[in-house]
């Protein structure tokens, strides 16, 4: 193994590491965007083509049921990807939520007495946070694609069923 860092190597990697982590948020917020577009999507295609006689016949209903269920589970974990639980960094002089809980000057004037080996330890606090967060994010993503991708299936039996019922079976000449 090499030498330890000093503080000021350490402050560098640090600010390294976070911008890194911090690359990660845009990743994971595009993908919820799109899939709640998706989502919004699938509802009103549902919406469009649900007819009140459809509600009586299982057909069409189990499958609504279902793509509807899958539907708001996924908008869901979309919304818990999208707004994290944002608690910890308790006195932390990096994270957004604890500096806001300060006045201006408190800010400033404890910002500047830190060390550098003080502030780089306060940064790989924010890296180890943003991981945190950015696992929770992933999840809630990953479980409302999975949720979407299931939906798919009653959503296209339902259209199928409604297609069916309305007498109006697209025809491929």
């Amino acid at each position: 193994m090499g030498k330890p860092m000093n503080a000021d190597e350490k402050v560098i990697a640090a600010r390294a590491e976070l911008d890194r982590t911090l690359t990660f948020f845009p990743r994971v917020d595009a993908k919820v965007t799109a899939l709640f577009a998706i989502n919004a999507g699938m509802i009103g295609v549902l919406a469009v083509n649900v007819k009140t006689s459809h509600l009586s016949n299982w057909v069409a209903s189990v499958p609504a049921a279902i793509a509807l269920l899958g539907i708001v589970s996924s908008t869901v974990s979309l919304y818990r990807s999208s707004f994290p639980n944002l608690k910890g960094g308790g006195g932390s002089l990096v994270f957004f939520g604890e500096i806001a809980k300060r006045t201006e000057g408190a800010y400033m004037a404890e910002f500047a007495s830190q060390t550098p080996a003080q502030y780089a330890d306060a940064l790989l606090a924010q890296v180890w946070r943003n991981s945190q967060i950015l696992g929770e994010k992933f999840g809630h993503a990953k479980l409302a694609f999975q949720l979407t991708a299931f939906t798919l299936i009653p959503w296209g039996l339902f259209l199928l069923a409604s297609s069916l019922l309305n007498g109006s079976v697209p025809v491929i000449k």
